[in-house]
């Protein structure tokens, strides 16, 4: 197959041959016609469909020749009848008919027309082919069941479909619960479908099994790829310690057993009297370790202790602990106290569980200026908890009040306090916690929610050691403006006559951008003139205040013009400096009091 063809516009003219008596004519106006054949039921193409494209002319002497050709110029090789003659209606046609492949969409085909009456060729096209097919089947990131994953760990989900016509619609489902998590449909000009699902795990989440479907109007069964089974590593909530009743004898056995809720991987048990860690010994020995299916598809563990009793039992207190190797988490059970019931056990400032060492004062967000009273608060603790605080995670003792202590759950106690700081811009997203801990315990830190603090300033100018710009004629100028607010400021520039500049207007851009806090405003005057010499008031205004910033843009040199008297000369030179400095004034007076006015009605 060959590039044959050479295009021309579409002049429809007839020729008569002098001195012949054949007469060339061009065929019907309209020439060639393409058509093609209707659309199946549903109301659109698809993979797999039979199309029949038609091209025709009607007239002609001679008959013009009608091909199919690809975008390419390549003829179409798709039993393709070139050029039937239909005597009685005189039609030329040459049509193509194949079964739609999804190479099809988007495809468009032209027939052009060439007729010895004239050397120019005419064209008609099918218009671009909307073939539907079936999308690739998705791909998901994998999660596998040997992946090691926590509790309180982020995960995300990501699935991605290629191809298709139109492209497929993605959902994600969580198999145990049947609930859709996500369901996205690509937007028009996406080159791909893809969906992303995050969220953080729960032991909810343990032995997980997560599918990504994937359809179109095409492929209503959903294609599917699946993340998982998760293993989600969690911690026993809660430990119980049960003995047999009191009082006891001397040489009796008694066996005490502790039971921890569900975790996985299975809690170890380990065993406390007098708050020191008990090995196998002569008196007391672990006789049976139980390991029992539990919630989320965790385990629990089961184990005794077996004591043969002495005199140094009496008032012993013992205590069971359920220790997760994988995250390092220890919770411990109830005190008992053999024979003596008046005694108690040291207590960590974490009951009654669930309770968590509170931070408590600070209500969205707070003004520059004004005084933020922060309050920690403990848990149940005994002996009482001593309270540590932190700026940016940095120890801090300044501004605390005395703590106060009141009796609390358990026979324990609460310990609270206050931190008083005065704001500051310096203080915006400054994070303040505290953390509680026991001193006659293990020391162990018990820390409260974090507090991220959103102060509120009016603006105010970062560069104003930029106050003089200078720029030769034709030069570009470059006037900088950065102003430090929050939240952000609106920042408006205006000329030496007081006139809001425009951006893109006379050849001044206007330019910002952000990082932080800090907006830099930047106007740029490409091909400065004299006539652009002068003051330029960067105005920025927040909900709290405003602020501005005068820049004096000047040539890089004065222009000394020659005189006859040098006396004058001094003196239009003084005037010239006098006038520039009337205007300066005038400028920001002028500014100032209109922007005032603005802002005063805007308070009311």
């Amino acid at each position: 197959m060959g590039t044959w063809l050479e295009h021309g516009g579409r002049k429809e003219t007839s020729m008569v041959r002098v001195g012949s008596t054949t007469m060339e004519d061009l065929p019907n106006a309209g020439w060639p016609n393409c058509s093609v054949s209707d659309e199946p039921s549903p109301g659109y193409f698809q993979e797999g469909d039979q199309i029949v494209i038609i091209c025709g002319a009607s007239g002609g002497n001679p008959p013009p020749e009608l091909y199919w050709h690809d975008e390419n110029f390549e003829l179409l090789d798709k039993n393709c009848t070139w050029n039937e003659q239909q005597s009685a209606n005189e039609l030329t046609i040459s049509s193509c008919t194949w079964e739609l492949e999804s190479s099809d969409n988007e495809r468009v085909y032209t027939c052009t027309g060439k007729s010895d009456a004239s050397s120019q060729t005419y064209d008609c096209d099918t218009g671009q082919l909307d073939v539907k097919y079936a999308p690739d089947s998705p791909m998901c990131n994998e999660a596998a069941e040997n992946d090691f994953f926590k509790e309180g760990n982020e995960i995300t989900l990501i699935c991605v479909s290629l191809d298709g016509n139109p492209l497929a619609t993605l959902q994600w489902v969580n198999t145990s619960s049947g609930i859709v998590m996500t369901r996205t449909t690509p937007e028009p000009g996406d080159s791909e479908s893809i969906a992303t699902y995050s969220w953080t795990l729960s032991r909810t989440d343990n032995t997980g099994v997560y599918v990504c479907g994937a359809t179109n109007i095409i492929q209503t069964v959903p294609l599917t790829c699946s993340s998982g089974p998760l293993n989600v590593s969690f911690a026993a909530m809660d430990i119980l310690l049960s003995e047999p009743n009191n009082p006891y004898k001397r040489g009796e056995y008694i066996t005490l057993t502790c039971k921890s809720s569900s975790s996985n991987p299975p809690s170890s048990i380990e065993w406390y009297q007098n708050n020191t860690l008990v090995m196998n010994s002569e008196y007391e020995t672990v006789v049976g370790t139980d390991y029992i299916d539990g919630d989320y598809n965790g385990t629990i563990t089961r184990q005794d202790l077996e004591i043969y009793l002495t005199a140094q039992h009496n008032s012993a207190v013992y205590q069971c602990a359920s220790f997760l190797f994988v995250d390092y988490e220890t919770i411990r059970s109830d005190c008992i106290i053999l024979d003596v019931y008046s005694q108690s056990c040291l207590v960590p400032p974490t009951e009654p569980f669930p309770c968590q060492t509170r931070l408590t004062g600070y209500n969205g967000h707070v003004m520059a200026g004004e005084e933020l009273i922060l309050t920690c608060t403990s848990c149940s603790s005994n002996p009482q908890a001593e309270l540590i605080w932190y700026v940016d995670d940095m120890e801090v003792q300044d501004g605390l009040s005395v703590p106060r202590y009141t009796h609390a759950e358990y026979n324990g106690k609460q310990t609270s306090q206050n931190l008083t700081k005065s704001m500051t811009y310096l203080d915006h997203g400054a994070v303040i916690y505290c953390a509680a801990y026991n001193p006659e315990f293990n020391k162990e830190m018990y820390y409260s929610n974090k507090t991220v603090l959103n102060v509120h300033y009016s603006p105010f100018i970062e560069n104003t050691d930029e106050a003089v710009i200078k720029a030769a004629v034709m030069e570009t100028a470059n006037i900088s403006c950065e102003v430090n607010s929050h939240p952000d400021s609106n920042i408006t520039w205006y000329d030496s006559l007081g006139n809001e500049v425009i951006n893109g207007y006379r050849q001044k851009l206007i330019v910002e951008t952000k990082k932080d806090t800090i907006q830099t405003s930047v106007l740029l005057i490409t091909n400065v003139t004299a006539t652009d010499y002068g003051n330029y008031t960067c105005y920025a205004e927040n909900y709290i205040n405003m602020t501005y910033f005068v820049v004096y843009l000047s040539g890089t040199s004065i222009v000394f013009y020659p005189v006859n008297d040098g006396q004058s000369y001094n003196t239009e030179i003084l005037i010239c400096l006098m006038c520039s400095l009337i205007l300066i004034i005038v400028d920001i007076i002028l500014v100032y009091f209109i922007r005032r006015e603005d802002w005063m009605v805007k308070s009311e």
